[in-house]
């Protein structure tokens, strides 16, 4: 399972429950001071973090229990979004509500009972952690004019990965500077480099654009919480083996390169997306392809393309896909990059996946329609697997795997059963007449 047992050393084993989460996580920012014991909920979310004892937890020769102890407390809403931090001992005491933009965002935060933000972010257009910049507040009021005593606005400079790599305040003067290791521990800094203890401006938007927890150092990516200590998750994979044979690995222990989508799906960073353009590039210059764009448009029909991670669609599993619409009439194609299906592609087999989807658009606007019946599907999947210079019985057998999503039975054997009845049918014919 990749469950780790030990953490550097330590003698008190790493403890999870039945369904694979961290109940007894090491204290990786103090060793010295125990682990934390993790309280989860039935859809496996983080729901208590405490040190041993809670708020009661004894002092040590290093500090007082108001330094060392912790216990904070966590809500979530439907989509498993964290809404509220309820912090009961440690640092930043009290209640922090979170709301969030369309990207699962946090983009205001409000403490306690007042009626107005403490917080709040801007975000730009080039991807879901494209922070711009984030306000700060001084002496909310909680009346509806949510007047303040003072305002502090600062701008994130970011790194190809997208981790702040600095902030600088309105006048364009840097305040302060981060560093990471390959796994995401950040180091705070001076304008001029000298290293801080910790953050004068709380500034918590750091790895990979994700927000971190000051007191833990842990990381919210949506579905599952990152340990950058441990450089692993404290639950397992929503998505199981579909997100990687290891259930706790992070990114494939490729930090450096690759980002998290919500802590479900690694995404790969701009070279991936620069890789799948070449590739597809390539693709529509191959003759067969081109041949069949060609007829495309001889039918009055139109095709477009374009690259797409995949990661967090019901594509995930796919190496690209098709999508009509106006009755066949315009046709776009998706290639995939950085999913499981699309992971380590070789040029021939981008070429094979355009031409593949090409055999959809043209059979989409011959047939001048935007879905098909059950037996339309599979013979037009047998007819693309065949455009591949796939034989007859591995189109089959593709045919037989793509179907499962389109071809429903009252059970999975029943659903078996009609596609293995509708290529018995159809499928010699399909393939035997496809042109391509």
């Amino acid at each position: 399972m990749n469950e780790i047992t030990t953490f550097d050393g330590s003698s008190s084993p790493v403890q999870y429950d039945l369904a694979g989460n961290m109940t007894k996580i090491p204290r990786t920012e103090l060793p010295s001071e125990g682990d934390y014991e993790a309280t989860w909920d039935g859809w496996n979310r983080l729901v208590r973090l405490r040190t041993h004892g809670g708020c009661a937890s004894s002092s040590s020769s290093s500090g007082s229990p108001a330094q060392k102890a912790l216990d904070v407390i966590y809500e979530y809403d439907g989509l498993t979004r964290r809404t509220k931090k309820h912090t009961l001992c440690g640092t930043n005491l009290g209640i922090v509500d979170y709301y969030y933009n369309s990207a699962w965002k946090c983009i205001e935060e409000r403490k306690g009972t007042d009626t107005c933000a403490e917080r709040q972010r801007v975000y730009g257009i080039r991807g879901r952690n494209d922070l711009i910049c984030r306000d700060r507040y001084y002496g909310t009021s909680s009346s509806s004019s949510c007047s303040t005593t003072a305002k502090e606005r600062l701008y994130a400079l970011s790194d190809a990965m997208v981790s702040t790599t600095a902030i600088t305040n309105t006048a364009g003067a840097v305040t302060e500077r981060y560093s990471y290791t390959a796994f995401g521990e950040s180091q705070v800094m001076d304008a001029s480099f000298t290293n801080r203890s910790l953050s004068l401006h709380d500034w918590q938007t750091r790895y990979h654009g994700e927000q971190r927890d000051a007191e833990t150092g842990y990381y919210n990516y949506g579905y599952r919480y990152y340990l950058p200590k441990l450089g692993k998750w404290p639950s397992r994979d929503p998505l199981g083996e579909k997100g990687g044979a290891n259930l706790y690995g992070f990114v494939e222990n490729n930090g450096v390169n690759r980002i998290d989508w919500l802590g479900l799906s690694p995404e790969c960073n701009g070279q991936s997306q620069a890789k799948c353009k070449k590739q597809l590039e390539k693709a529509l210059m191959d003759t067969k392809n081109k041949s069949i764009i060609k007829e495309i448009h001889d039918e009055g029909c139109s095709v477009t393309f374009k690259c797409s991670n995949c990661c967090n669609d019901e594509h995930q599993d796919t190496a690209g896909y098709h999508t009509s619409i106006n009755k066949g009439k315009k046709s776009s194609i998706t290639l995939c990059y950085c999913n499981q299906a699309s992971k380590s592609r070789p040029q021939w087999q981008a070429t094979n996946t355009i031409r593949h989807e090409l055999v959809h658009a043209i059979d989409a606007c011959t047939t001048k329609k935007d879905t098909s019946t059950c037996e339309q599907s599979i013979c037009q999947e047998i007819r693309a697997y065949k455009s591949e210079g796939i034989g007859i019985q591995k189109s089959f057998a593709g045919a037989r795997r793509s179907a499962r999503s389109f071809c429903k039975g009252a059970s999975d054997a029943e659903t078996d059963a009609k596609i293995d009845a509708i290529i018995k049918k159809i499928g010699k014919r399909c393939y035997d007449t496809s042109p391509y």
